[in-house]
C-alpha cells in the first residue's frame, strides 16, 4: 500500500522468500521517487517494523537527498524476544524537520522465532550420546587390537 503527498512515492521491496528470523537483521529495500520535481532536497526516512496492535517493535531513520529517485537497504535488527507472527514494515517520509508527513508506505512480514541457533543448542537424546559412546569405545578397541597386532608381528 503506497500514499503519495506532495509528489513523492515511498516503495517498500520485502523479499518473499527471505526468512526473517527474531535475533537476526531484517533487510527490506526502499525506494523514493519524486515524480514532479527535479531539485535535489533532503528528506527523513523513517522505517519501524510494528505488531498487530500498533507497538513499535524496532526502528531506524535515515536524511536521504532526493532528485528523482533514491533507493537504499534499510536494516532492522528483529529482537529475540517476539512471538512468531506476522508483522508490519512501515516506512514514512517526513520534510527534514520532520514536522510533515509527506508520504508513506506499508507490508507485512513474517517473523520466525525458531532460530537456526535455537536447533543447534538443543541437547541430544540420552540414546543418541549411548550409541555414540559405544561406536566410540568399538572404535577404540579395535585400534589398540591392531596396535598389538602388530606389535607382536614386529617381535
Amino acid at each position: 500500500m503506497t500514499r503519495a503527498q506532495e509528489n513523492i512515492t515511498a516503495k517498500i521491496d520485502v523479499n518473499p522468500r527471505h526468512m526473517v528470523r527474531a535475533g537476526e537483521n531484517a533487510m527490506f529495500q526502499i525506494t523514493l521517487l519524486s515524480q514532479n520535481d527535479s531539485k535535489r532536497k533532503d528528506v527523513q526516512v523513517i522505517y519501524t517494523i510494528k505488531d498487530k496492535s500498533g507497538k513499535t517493535i524496532t526502528y531506524g531513520e535515515e536524511t536521504v537527498a532526493l532528485e528523482q529517485k533514491a533507493s537504499f537497504v534499510a536494516k532492522l535488527y528483529i529482537p529475540t524476544n517476539l512471538e512468531s507472527d506476522i508483522y508490519t514494515v512501515v516506512v514514512q517520509v517526513r520534510s527534514v524537520n520532520g514536522d510533515q508527513i509527506i508520504s508513506s508506505s506499508s507490508e507485512q512480514i513474517f517473523i520466525d522465532t525458531n532460530s537456526i541457533m535455537d536447533m543447534k543448542m538443543k541437547k541430544p537424546s540420552p540414546v543418541i550420546l549411548l550409541i555414540m559412546a559405544i561406536i566410540i569405545l568399538l572404535a577404540m578397541i579395535y585400534l589398540i587390537s591392531i596396535l598389538r597386532k602388530n606389535a607382536r608381528s614386529r617381535i
